[in-house]
């Protein structure tokens, strides 16, 4: 008659180390998956861990490339969105301005000068385009707009256009307080810095200088034609006369 015994000692230990074994080892790889990293990189590399350090450390860097140009990528796609809305928003007004003035009806300048006010609203807040915190046409000073609104400028413009009856005067006034580092525009209305933004980085280390900020001769140039045809109608000047011809035309250039 056979006899039924107990598993003897050995047996026992060797079924418990296995299943041991086995929980490490599903807990490894759970671990694995979850992280995506090999808990044993000297196995893993078969004891290359020099060449996987290597590779490890040009994923890292391709990644710091990658953070690198996609801001600058987005910094340059802000810029030239900014400009782009702001001349796309004009949609041929100096050329309509110009020809309701040969046409001499002032219901239609009217048109013309609100039309001329809400692109200049729309100019004023495509300019102070802002990449996170990061005024984009402020020069270096980036914690600012370059603009506030457009009550002061307007304000400005019209109290010149209305100062004289002599086109050459006004013209001469209007190029003072545009171009002149003194002028009004410099000390009353752009807010950002003469110097240039600091240079944009590439990952290959490259430096790239775009320097437009809000008082490049271009924007200075359409906010001036916009705030003339905006004005005009109100200066006193008289529509039908020769000196509202000059100066109307001349703001109708500005934006050309």
């Amino acid at each position: 008659m056979p006899i039924q015994g107990y598993a003897d000692l050995l047996s026992f230990n060797r079924q418990i180390r296995t299943t041991t074994d086995i929980k490490a080892r599903l807990e490894r790889v759970s671990q694995e998956a979850v992280t995506g990293l090999r808990a044993n990189l000297t196995e893993a590399t078969n004891g290359d861990v020099g060449s996987a350090h290597l590779l490890r450390k040009a994923l890292n860097d391709i990644e710091q490339s990658r953070r690198i140009n996609t801001i600058t990528e987005s910094r340059i796609d802000l810029s030239a969105g900014a400009l782009r809305a702001a001349r796309e928003g004009l949609n041929g007004l100096d050329a309509t301005a110009l020809i309701q003035l040969s046409q001499g009806n002032e219901d239609s300048l009217r048109v013309i000068a609100e039309s001329a006010e809400a692109n200049l609203s729309g100019a004023i807040s495509s300019f102070n385009a802002r990449h996170g915190s990061r005024s984009l046409l402020s020069g270096d000073t980036t914690n600012v707009p370059p603009f506030n609104g457009i009550d002061t400028l307007l304000s400005d413009v019209s109290a010149i256009l209305s100062s004289s009856t002599d086109a050459t005067v006004i013209n001469a006034a209007l190029d003072t307080y545009f171009n002149d580092p003194a002028g009004g525009f410099e000390t009353n209305i752009y807010q950002g810095s003469d110097n240039p933004a600091p240079p944009l980085r590439l990952s290959d280390g490259q430096l790239l200088d775009i320097d437009i900020r809000g008082n490049n001769q271009a924007i200075k140039d359409t906010l001036r034609g916009l705030a003339v045809l905006a004005t005009a109608l109100d200066s006193g000047l008289d529509p039908q006369g020769s000196d509202f011809h000059e100066v109307y035309s001349a703001g109708a250039s500005r934006l050309s």
